[in-house]
């Protein structure tokens, strides 16, 4: 739940930034996000200066630069110990709403549209202000804290007693694809769409705070439980635009060792998301949520 834009202080922030009218409160969201007229404002939390940093020049490095609209930076800075950044507000239907309408053929083909997308964002050159974490280093603090993670979560005690095994027989190298700018939750909730006379296509991307340079098979897991949710045709049509063999052998494992990896991975949410039966094990669910 976001916290709620305190009338006084949005008042202040709508005076200094001479926003055209009250700022109202997005409903979804990590952080405070409010929109006056066609703009939209990211205030964020008392030492957050990093993330807005990496927020405000992610938009500054792909404006043009990809197939989807980006909002376009009006300002950043700090107001009264919170860093905001100032941004257009996107045209376009947010995905997550109209996905459950949508059947099989328009969801491939938003896949295949993601799929390019990826493509060109992994080309982009990263903005410095990213965080870069060592990949070996990441990996192995990630799994020293996965099992304690999970259980905060609820998830199965038979999927958490089988992590480490399942780790230790992993492929987490970096991968034939390198290194570059991810954006981590490409998700329906983050993407717009609109419709055109061959059906809808991808129109915008947005939150960019989250962005890091990692691998870019990293940015796999993410898409297959967040946008794919699991449909196997679908995933599919996104590793083929985004330039990965989806017939690769023991793809599927190194995807699921790489949500594993993911820092907001949550195994419980995953397996909602899905409808999967948990009694599997992983083995069974890296191939259900993974293969194509």
């Amino acid at each position: 739940m976001q916290p709620s834009i305190d009338p006084e202080l949005g008042d202040r922030l709508r005076r200094a930034l001479r926003l055209p009218g009250p700022l109202t409160r997005f409903a979804r969201g990590s952080v405070l996000v409010g929109h006056s007229g066609d703009a939209v404002l990211k205030l964020f939390m008392p030492g957050e200066e990093a993330h807005a940093r990496a927020e405000a020049d992610c938009l500054r490095a792909l404006a043009g630069r990809l197939p989807v609209a980006t909002p376009e930076l009006r300002a950043s800075g700090s107001f009264e110990d919170h860093p905001y950044v100032l941004m257009s507000r996107l045209p376009g239907r947010e995905l997550y709403e109209l996905w459950p309408e949508l059947g099989r053929a328009d969801r491939e083909e938003l896949g295949r549209q993601l799929g390019e997308l990826m493509r060109c964002l992994g080309r982009v050159p990263p903005p410095n202000s990213l965080p870069r974490p060592e990949w070996e280093g990441w990996c192995a603090e990630r799994s020293a804290g996965l099992q304690a993670r999970q259980r905060r979560f609820r998830v199965e005690p038979a999927l958490i007693d089988a992590l480490p095994a399942f780790l230790a027989q992993a492929d987490l190298r970096e991968g034939e694809r390198g290194t570059g700018l991810t954006h981590t939750e490409l998700m329906l909730d983050h993407l717009l769409v609109a419709p055109t006379e061959r059906g809808w296509r991808l129109t915008g991307l947005f939150d960019f705070e989250p962005a890091m340079v990692l691998p870019l098979d990293y940015e796999l897991s993410s898409v297959g439980i967040f946008f794919g949710g699991g449909e196997a045709s679908v995933f599919r049509a996104v590793l083929v635009a985004a330039g990965v063999d989806p017939d690769r052998p023991g793809l599927a494992r190194r995807i699921m060792a790489l949500f594993l990896m993911h820092r907001y991975c949550n195994l419980r949410f995953a397996l909602e998301r899905t409808g999967a039966d948990p009694s599997r094990g992983l083995g069974s669910l890296a191939e259900q949520w993974f293969r194509v």
